[in-house]
This record gives C-alpha cells, structure tokens and sequence, in this order.
C-alpha cells in the first residue's frame, strides 16, 4: 500500500510516453491518487486514436463527462478484473515511474536526495531500494559510511540512475523512448 508522502500525479502523456500499462495498473494509480477522473478516459481515448482495438468497457469510459465522474472508478475496477495483474508488479511499476518523473524534473541533488527518501517511505520501504536511501548507509556493497557527504551524494544519485535504466531495460529492452533516461 502506498502512502502518499511524496505527493503528485501523472498525466495522461507521460503515462503513455513511459511504460506499458494495463488497466489494473491504472485502476491502482487512480485508487491511490495519483491521477485524476480524466487521465483513464485520455488513456482509452489515445488507444482508439492509434488504432487499438477497444472494449464496451473502454467505450463507456471515453463517454463519462464531468458530470458522471464518479463512473470512472466503477469502470476501472470493472477493466481492471478482466486485465489482472500481481499487486507487487503494480507498485515496482508505480514506483518506478514515482522516480522517473520526479528524475524528468532535474531537481538539484538535495531535493532529488529528499524526494528518494519520501517515496523510498511512501512505498513502504522496498528492501531492494535500502541502498538509495539517504538514511541507509550499510548493506551489501552499499557501505557509505566511509564516504564524504559529496562522495556519498554522487553515489546515491549514480545508483539512483542505475536504478532507472534498469527499470527501463525491464519494461523495454533497450528501446528508445521520450523519458528522459539514458537507453
């Protein structure tokens, strides 16, 4: 379960620009917060633009207006069961594109150090992610005790990064996409 510690939301672009999503992945991220009522109908609406096939379901989605917003989490939830995925799987992907967009912001080094602890926190503390916390300075090949603060700094943000492609090799295989991390 995610707690919101570092706050934001997604757009609809980024969301499709990043990495492949299902409708379970949206249906979490909309229940946390972390998008509006309008990004899964842009997410159904920019499936009918590029020519994928789309169900009644999605169809009903495109049609919720302001008005009836409140159909939008019925419909996700509805998406959601016919398009399973394993909770675990949704928050790695959730997390992941946490970092990256707040890695997209080049934020200085403290504020991005500050914003790894906050959704390091947010997520629960994934155990595989210890080693970018700020706070956490001992583990497997991860002893910052040793380093000046600037060195410690440059570590964290080299793993930061090494982190992400790694995430992107994941989701992509080496493929060239507009996020920003180096392919």
């Amino acid at each position: 379960m995610v707690v919101p510690y570092y706050r934001t939301t997604f757009s609809s672009q980024f969301l499709i620009d990043s990495v492949p999503l299902t409708w379970a992945d949206v249906f979490w991220a909309y229940k946390y917060g972390l998008m509006g009522w309008r990004v899964p109908i842009e997410i159904a609406e920019y499936k009918v633009k590029s020519g994928l096939s789309v169900s009644p379901l999605e169809l009903d989605l495109m049609a919720v207006g302001k008005d009836d917003d409140w159909r939008v989490d019925e419909i996700l939830e509805q998406l959601a069961e016919l398009d399973p995925s394993a909770e675990d799987e949704i928050v790695q992907k959730w997390m992941y594109l946490t970092f990256l967009q707040m890695y997209n912001k080049r934020l200085e080094p403290t504020k991005v150090l500050y914003n790894i602890d906050l959704i390091h926190a947010g997520f629960n503390y994934p155990e595989e992610l210890n080693h970018l916390a700020t706070y956490y300075f001992s583990g497997e090949d991860n002893d910052r005790r040793n380093l000046s603060p600037d060195e410690s700094i440059t570590t964290i943000l080299r793993q930061f990064k090494e982190y992400l492609d790694a995430r992107h090799e994941f989701y992509f295989g080496g493929k060239k996409t507009n996020d920003g991390v180096q392919k």
